[in-house]
C-alpha cells in the first residue's frame, strides 16, 4: 500500500488530495462487527460466511470481520459496497490469485452484476496490468472462471 500511496503523492498537484478523515466509522463496536458479517455475507454467502470461521479460530474472525471487512471493506464513507467489491476483484485479478479471483467474482454475480459488466470490470483490469507491464496471457473469461446464467 504504502508504494501505491508514495507513487500518488509524487503525481499529486497542490489541492489533488483531500487529507481529511474520510471514514464513516472508526469504532471496534458491535455495529462495526455487523458491517464487516454483511460485507463477508455479500461476497462469500450466508453458509460460507458461517462456516469460514469454524476452521480459522477466534483471532481471525476478529480480525477479518471487525478489521478487514468492518473497520476497511463496509466502510462506505467514500464507496458503496459494489464499487469497494468491484475494486477488490480487480486488484485480485491483476495479481493473478485464482482463489481469491474465484471467490470475488462470485460476489459480484451475488450483488447483481451480470456477466457482460464483470467481463467488462475484467478487461479494464487486463488493461491496467498490460500497462503496469504484468502477462496477461493467463487471463480467462468470466465464464470460464465461474458459472454464470
Amino acid at each position: 500500500m504504502a508504494v501505491g500511496l508514495f507513487g500518488l503523492i509524487e503525481a499529486e498537484q497542490p489541492g489533488d488530495a483531500d487529507l481529511g478523515l474520510t471514514k464513516k466509522y472508526t469504532a471496534l463496536d458491535a455495529p462495526n462487527r455487523q458491517r464487516g458479517h454483511d460485507f463477508l455475507v455479500a461476497v462469500y454467502g450466508p453458509e460460507r460466511a458461517a462456516s469460514m470461521f469454524t476452521r480459522w479460530g477466534e483471532d481471525m474472525e476478529w480480525l477479518t470481520k471487525d478489521v478487514v471487512y468492518g473497520l476497511f471493506y463496509a466502510d462506505d464513507g467514500v464507496l458503496d459496497t459494489l464499487e469497494t467489491e468491484l475494486i477488490t476483484y480487480t486488484a485480485i485479478a491483476c495479481q493473478g490469485l485464482h482463489v481469491p479471483l474465484v471467490n470475488h467474482l462470485e460476489g459480484l454475480k451475488r450483488m447483481g452484476l451480470s456477466a457482460a459488466e464483470a467481463e467488462g470490470v475484467t478487461e479494464c483490469g487486463k488493461a491496467v496490468a498490460q500497462w503496469a507491464g504484468q502477462d496477461t496471457s493467463a487471463w480467462r473469461s468470466v465464464h470460464e472462471v465461474i458459472a454464470w446464467d
